[in-house]
């Protein structure tokens, strides 16, 4: 028993990157200070709020850049992860 429960925890945990969402749409407002924005999908009519860590990769075109950046009203194509409440973005590419 031990042994099967070991091996769904190893098999969650080796399939949790796998559990990574990408949305398309556009910024909604921007929490500079908190390094939050929310953001929009083109599908949903719901917005969410999205938390980005000095992990987050910012692109603009082809080129790298940075949070400053992200401006109200842009489309954006955004990969994220949910760790609890909390959707944290890991790449953001600016369109």
């Amino acid at each position: 028993m031990r042994k099967r429960v070991l091996l769904c925890v190893c098999a969650f945990a080796i399939a949790t990157p796998a559990l990574a969402d990408q949305l398309d749409g556009k910024v909604g407002s921007i929490d500079r200070s908190g390094k939050t924005f929310t953001f929009g999908a083109q599908w949903l009519s719901a917005t969410a709020t999205y938390k980005t860590t000095p992990t987050t990769v910012f692109i603009s075109g082809a080129t790298p850049t940075t949070f400053d950046a992200v401006k109200i009203g842009h489309p954006v194509q955004v990969d994220y992860h949910v760790v609890g409440p909390d959707s944290i973005a890991d790449r953001v590419i600016i369109k």
